[in-house]
């Protein structure tokens, strides 16, 4: 990874800059640490962190790459920006993390017209995620329908993002914002946008979204198959796939033993930043337990680069192509996400992400 902070004296001017000369640039109120995580086109993810922000301004370069990228900071409860760093072009942020515009170079402010017509939906969607979570982890009924928040909200942000990419046909950011559009969508707006913007920068990302949602279909069906199917007290549907190494691997082979899956990606941050209490249940439940963690939407390549970057994840790992679709068969829905399954071949619990006391919670699914 190529880095280089800019000296604490530049960073008011950078952040001030129409023409800022950092790639990420700015302000955010009460911040004093911002950790980042950048996902290149090739899978590769790398984690790094911002230290000594004077005054909330800050102005980094990340790498010479293209791909999204994360911003993080420990000092807000909601502390998650996920935005595309676009080759060539400046990003200035300024505001709190809850509450941002966005502007810089060309791309950026493409991004930050559009950003203004959605953030108070993304923020809606995101309170309603929080209090559903919250929820969920004091055992109460949530007080805001979560699924049915989001998928109105979402059904309005693609209204708004085919009206601005109509409104912008020769943007590069309308070329990356059509590989966000629900599938039945994403045709029409790329058949919008002009033949420079489609076979411009973002050329490889709407292939590879062409690609994904080819193969959604396959993902599609195993889900279908599987729908009542999975839940606690329900047979686990068996599968093989290849570990790291190169072996078939099947589930049914550790009958007689717990099976904790384990479905994560290199690509998720989350999944990453949870291995360490991964690594806890397997040591601790070594016993009992056999712990397989399953990749998912990853290329192979970044599968084992992510596996290696870790560097402790010495259990089984298997990798999970978008022809064979296990998360698919077992509903998954978002990740890291854990099913534990006992001597038997019965589901026991599902757990998506992990609490504080997730080690806790699997022991007490070991009889």
């Amino acid at each position: 990874m190529k880095k280089a902070l800019i000296a604490l004296a530049a960073l008011a001017v950078a952040a001030c800059s129409s023409e800022p000369t950092s790639q990420i640039s700015g302000h955010f109120d009460g911040v004093e640490h911002l950790s980042y995580g950048f996902q290149s086109p090739t899978g590769t993810n790398i984690l790094d962190e911002v230290s000594g922000i004077e005054n909330g301004d800050f102005a980094f370069d990340v790498c010479d790459e293209q791909g999204e990228l994360f911003l993080m900071s420990k000092e807000f409860p909601i502390d998650f920006i996920q935005i595309y760093l676009a080759e060539g072009e400046k990003l200035v942020m300024k505001g709190t993390m809850d509450d941002y515009t966005i502007s810089g170079t060309k791309f950026y402010q493409d991004w930050g017209e559009y950003h203004e017509l959605v953030k108070d939906i993304m923020r809606e969607t995101r309170i309603a995620l929080e209090e559903y979570s919250n929820a969920q982890t004091e055992g109460r009924e949530s007080k805001i329908d979560y699924p049915k928040v989001k998928v109105e909200n979402d059904e309005k942000m693609d209204d708004i993002a085919l009206e601005f990419i109509k409104n912008h046909p020769d943007s590069d950011f309308s070329a990356y914002r059509c590989c966000y559009l629900r599938k039945s969508l994403f045709d029409r707006g790329v058949s919008m946008l002009t033949e420079r913007a489609r076979n411009g920068n973002l050329k490889y990302l709407i292939d590879a979204t062409s690609f994904r949602y080819d193969t959604d279909v396959i993902a599609k069906r195993a889900r279908a198959e599987a729908e009542g199917k999975v839940y606690v007290g329900s047979k686990a549907a068996d599968f093989t796939l290849k570990t790291i190494d190169g072996e078939d691997f099947t589930l049914s082979s550790l009958r007689g033993r717990y099976v904790m899956l384990d479905f994560w990606g290199s690509w998720c941050h989350w999944c990453v930043e949870g291995m360490p209490k991964v690594k806890e249940c397997v040591d601790k439940y070594a016993d009992k337990l056999s712990v397989v963690s399953v990749d998912c939407n990853d290329s192979d390549e970044a599968w084992r680069k992510g596996v290696a970057d870790v560097g402790y994840m010495t259990w089984t790992q298997v990798y999970n192509p978008k022809t064979v679709a296990v998360d698919a068969q077992y509903l998954v829905d978002g990740y890291p996400t854990f099913v534990i399954i006992d001597p038997e071949g019965t589901i026991v619990k599902i757990m998506v992400g992990e609490s504080q006391n997730f080690v806790e919670e699997v022991g007490a699914c070991l009889k």
